[in-house]
């Protein structure tokens, strides 16, 4: 671990806002990318990715005096296990019937339902968040262009053509950039989990 990241873990656990927000801030694409996989397509017509996440920072403000990792990834983990409690009470919440959904109007961010009755385990859940944080690593490793294409593609569920627009590449190339994307993803994966 670097002297800095060292310095702003002790330095955010002392409460310095500063330093907090910067290693938030250093992290922000993994852990939008957790939120986003956690949230699930079930919550996605109710629940904003960037309104979890907001939750999800007051409670790592509140709390940043108890961590006690001793590394970036370690603190990006103890993040995302508060990112999936409140994603998992959010998902209780609607499933009390505490709101009303006739009245909901959808999230532009849901695009498809979820089976109902698959609820995961809490233990499913902690695991799925370490998970998405290999994930998240793996992506932050891959060229931009990689990056971009998976993030639209995989996980905003953005078309071909709608993605071939915003990288300004034609369909066809965005479709052989996620192929390529994949396997160098693929190859990360197993790099990082040692195989």
């Amino acid at each position: 671990m670097s002297e800095e990241t060292e310095d702003a873990l002790a330095r955010a656990r002392d409460g310095d806002r500063d330093a907090l927000d910067e290693l938030l801030r250093r992290n922000q694409d993994r852990l939008e990318f957790s939120a986003k996989k956690l949230i699930g397509r079930e919550l996605r017509a109710r629940l904003r990715t960037s309104d979890i996440l907001q939750a999800t920072y007051l409670d790592v403000v509140s709390s940043v005096g108890g961590f006690r990792g001793d590394s970036e990834d370690a603190f990006c983990a103890w993040v995302v296990r508060i990112l999936t409690n409140n994603v998992r009470d959010a998902g209780k919440h609607a499933r009390a019937g505490k709101r009303d959904v006739r009245r909901e109007v959808p999230n532009k961010e849901a695009t498809e339902l979820e089976i109902p009755g698959t609820q995961p385990t809490p233990s499913a859940e902690v695991a799925l968040g370490e998970e998405l944080l290999i994930v998240s690593r793996a992506l932050k490793d891959l060229p931009e262009d990689y990056r971009k294409i998976i993030i639209l593609h995989v996980v905003a569920g953005v078309s071909h053509e709608e993605a071939a627009k915003q990288l300004d590449r034609t369909p066809g190339a965005t479709r052989v950039l996620l192929a390529r994307a994949r396997a160098a993803l693929l190859l990360k994966l197993e790099q990082i989990r040692g195989r």
